[in-house]
């Protein structure tokens, strides 16, 4: 799941709350400090879910082979020259 489909779903969980609170004659002032804090607490969950992005080495820095490779070739090597 991606972040935005996350914070949509967070959204509409919020709006929802606000038409509640305005259909309850609930003060315009106490339904923004409601829609702030849900806001808060949706940025927060949502920036801990979210997967990072995967590293991308430059060329300089790729390795050829990964290193059980390279020890697999050796050992290759070894018993090829015990025989």
């Amino acid at each position: 799941m991606t972040l935005v489909i996350y914070l949509l779903g967070w959204l509409i969980l919020i709006g929802s709350v606000s038409w509640a609170l305005v259909a309850m004659h609930v003060s315009q002032h106490t339904i923004m400090i409601v829609d702030v804090i849900l806001l808060d607490i949706a940025v927060i969950t949502g920036a801990t879910r979210a997967q990072p992005r995967p590293v991308i080495r430059p060329s300089s820095e790729r390795r050829a082979h990964p290193p059980s490779a390279c020890w697999r070739r050796a050992d290759r090597l070894r018993t090829a020259r015990a025989y």
